[in-house]
Protein backbone atom coordinates (compact mmCIF):
# COMPACT_ATOMS: atom_id res chain seq x y z
CA UNK A 1 0.00 0.00 0.00
CA UNK A 2 1.08 3.77 -0.63
CA UNK A 3 2.77 4.99 2.38
CA UNK A 4 0.25 7.99 2.17
CA UNK A 5 -2.49 6.31 2.12
CA UNK A 6 -1.46 3.99 5.38
CA UNK A 7 -0.45 7.31 7.12
CA UNK A 8 -3.63 8.71 5.96
CA UNK A 9 -5.85 5.72 7.64
CA UNK A 10 -3.46 5.74 11.01
CA UNK A 11 -3.97 10.29 11.06
CA UNK A 12 -6.26 9.88 13.94
CA UNK A 13 -4.21 7.25 16.27
CA UNK A 14 -1.32 9.17 15.94
CA UNK A 15 -2.89 12.80 16.46
CA UNK A 16 -3.95 11.36 19.63
CA UNK A 17 -0.74 10.10 20.63
CA UNK A 18 0.93 13.65 19.76
CA UNK A 19 -1.69 15.53 21.65
CA UNK A 20 -1.29 13.15 24.55
CA UNK A 21 3.01 13.99 24.43
CA UNK A 22 2.39 17.31 24.13
CA UNK A 23 -0.07 18.37 26.72
CA UNK A 24 -1.60 21.90 26.16
CA UNK A 25 -1.33 21.63 21.95
CA UNK A 26 -3.77 20.66 19.94
CA UNK A 27 -3.48 19.39 16.33
CA UNK A 28 -5.78 19.46 13.26
CA UNK A 29 -5.17 18.01 10.21
CA UNK A 30 -4.96 20.07 7.44
CA UNK A 31 -4.87 18.19 4.76
CA UNK A 32 -5.59 13.98 3.56
CA UNK A 33 -4.42 13.49 0.13
CA UNK A 34 -5.18 9.38 0.96
CA UNK A 35 -8.87 8.98 0.21
CA UNK A 36 -8.15 10.87 -3.00
CA UNK A 37 -4.84 8.93 -3.96
CA UNK A 38 -7.77 5.30 -3.16
CA UNK A 39 -10.50 6.29 -5.20
CA UNK A 40 -8.00 7.04 -8.05
CA UNK A 41 -6.46 3.74 -7.81
CA UNK A 42 -9.69 1.75 -7.33
CA UNK A 43 -10.58 4.34 -10.69
CA UNK A 44 -7.37 2.70 -12.40
CA UNK A 45 -8.29 -1.19 -11.47
CA UNK A 46 -11.63 -0.56 -12.63
CA UNK A 47 -10.44 0.39 -15.83
CA UNK A 48 -8.01 -1.92 -16.23
CA UNK A 49 -10.82 -4.43 -16.05
CA UNK A 50 -13.07 -3.15 -18.36
CA UNK A 51 -10.05 -2.36 -20.71
CA UNK A 52 -9.93 -6.13 -20.78
CA UNK A 53 -12.91 -7.07 -20.88
CA UNK A 54 -13.44 -5.01 -24.20
CA UNK A 55 -10.07 -6.45 -25.74
CA UNK A 56 -11.25 -10.10 -25.79
CA UNK A 57 -14.79 -9.37 -26.77
CA UNK A 58 -12.89 -7.65 -29.76
CA UNK A 59 -10.77 -10.34 -30.40
CA UNK A 60 -13.56 -12.87 -30.47
CA UNK A 61 -15.31 -10.27 -32.87
CA UNK A 62 -12.38 -10.42 -35.30
CA UNK A 63 -11.32 -14.29 -34.63
CA UNK A 64 -14.49 -16.40 -34.29
CA UNK A 65 -12.79 -18.75 -32.55
CA UNK A 66 -13.08 -19.17 -28.81
CA UNK A 67 -9.89 -21.50 -28.41
CA UNK A 68 -7.61 -19.18 -29.90
CA UNK A 69 -9.41 -16.05 -28.18
CA UNK A 70 -8.41 -17.51 -25.37
CA UNK A 71 -4.34 -18.57 -26.04
CA UNK A 72 -4.53 -14.66 -27.22
CA UNK A 73 -5.92 -13.25 -24.09
CA UNK A 74 -3.63 -14.88 -21.45
CA UNK A 75 -0.73 -14.12 -24.00
CA UNK A 76 -0.72 -10.62 -23.69
CA UNK A 77 -0.61 -10.07 -20.19
CA UNK A 78 2.05 -12.97 -20.15
CA UNK A 79 4.06 -10.76 -22.45
CA UNK A 80 3.40 -7.67 -20.38
CA UNK A 81 4.64 -8.61 -17.27
CA UNK A 82 7.68 -10.61 -18.82
CA UNK A 83 9.00 -7.51 -20.45
CA UNK A 84 8.16 -5.13 -16.98
CA UNK A 85 10.15 -7.95 -15.78
CA UNK A 86 13.62 -7.90 -17.99
CA UNK A 87 13.19 -4.07 -17.38
CA UNK A 88 13.01 -4.16 -13.99
CA UNK A 89 15.77 -6.33 -13.97
CA UNK A 90 17.82 -5.37 -16.21
CA UNK A 91 17.97 -1.74 -14.18
CA UNK A 92 15.88 0.05 -16.92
Amino acid sequence: MIITVKLGDQKDEGLVNIEKALPGYKFTLVSNQGKFISGAIDEVKETALIGILLAVVLLFLFLRQFRTTLILSLAIPISIIATFNMMYFGHL
